[in-house]
């Protein structure tokens, strides 16, 4: 059984009698809002916590390690790896700032440090990683110089990026051509975004907008959105209800984690997708 605490601590018990295998402290303010992911193949489990600094000091540090502007580009294999160096050595010397954390199943020490800065809505831990048990893939939200800001829509200066990750080592690359992100998933790094996955491809969901990413020659297509001519939405998606329904503007929270709102993902079944869009409205997206 594993779980943290609010001493920031990740703790393992034995599940037959309670008895405590290890105990590791973490750093951060809380380990609130998610949950630990257990990849037993790799015999790593996965903690994030919230960050100690303040919310954009934390995101303007990852922007002193990514670069200035955007890119216009796909990053090449070297200049990745390059990034992934750049990103190591910043949290290596500001540990404060680490907030993804993979520890062995067995002692509860750092496996590794993954090259991983924060992104999420203010006052929220970043979320977890996904994973697929029966291939070993995994995917998390993580940020790039690399990473292609969505067009005609709101941008920041630091991307943010749905990843495949190898949880052997944390390393990184981006799902898609930069071609073929230019009307991809709506993403913006001081907001959070939640993944899940189906047998075909990667849900994506964001403040106020569900994308989704085919697992297969990746390519990037928003579903739906919830909120009409704003920042928050994507200007392809058509609109999860009547924009006129007077919903207050801040519901918007649950369908995406603005500000301290926990990011709400979304789920497949019965040949449908299920999301909130946002605070007590639940959609449901079916083929047409």
């Amino acid at each position: 059984v594993l779980f943290g605490n609010e001493a920031v601590e990740a703790v393992c018990l034995e599940a037959a009698t309670g008895a405590e295998v290890w105990r590791t402290r973490l750093r951060g303010q809380s380990l609130f809002s998610y949950w630990p992911v257990v990849m037993d193949a790799q015999n790593v489990v996965f903690f994030r916590t919230q960050p100690m600094g303040a919310f954009h000091a934390i995101l303007n540090a990852g922007d002193g390690v990514l670069g200035t502007g955007y890119s216009t580009a796909d990053g090449t294999s070297s200049e990745i790896s390059q990034e992934q160096a750049d990103i190591r050595a910043h949290l290596q010397s500001q540990r404060d700032n680490q907030t993804f954390w993979a520890l062995d199943l067995d002692t509860g020490q750092e496996k590794y440090l993954p090259p991983v800065l924060y992104t999420a809505g203010e006052f929220a831990s970043p979320v977890p990683p996904v994973f697929n048990p029966q291939t070993g893939e995994a995917w998390l939200v993580g940020r790039s110089y690399y990473a292609r800001y969505d067009s005609e829509s709101m941008v920041r200066a630091f991307g943010a990026e749905p990843m495949r990750f190898d949880p052997a080592t944390g390393n990184y690359s981006l799902l898609s051509t930069h071609a073929a992100r230019g009307s991809g998933v709506h993403l913006i790094a001081d907001e959070t975004a939640i993944l899940s996955a189906d047998a075909y491809g990667l849900l994506v969901s964001s403040r106020g907008t569900l994308g989704y990413i085919t697992h297969n020659a990746p390519t990037a297509r928003h579903v739906i959105s919830s909120q009409a001519d704003s920042d928050y939405h994507h200007h392809n998606a058509p609109l999860a209800y009547d924009a006129g329904a007077g919903y207050a503007d801040w519901s918007v929270a649950a369908g995406g984690g603005q500000g301290g709102g926990q990011c709400a993902t979304a789920v497949v079944a019965d040949g449908a997708i299920y999301w909130i869009a946002r605070f007590g409205l639940i959609v449901k997206v079916t083929a047409n």
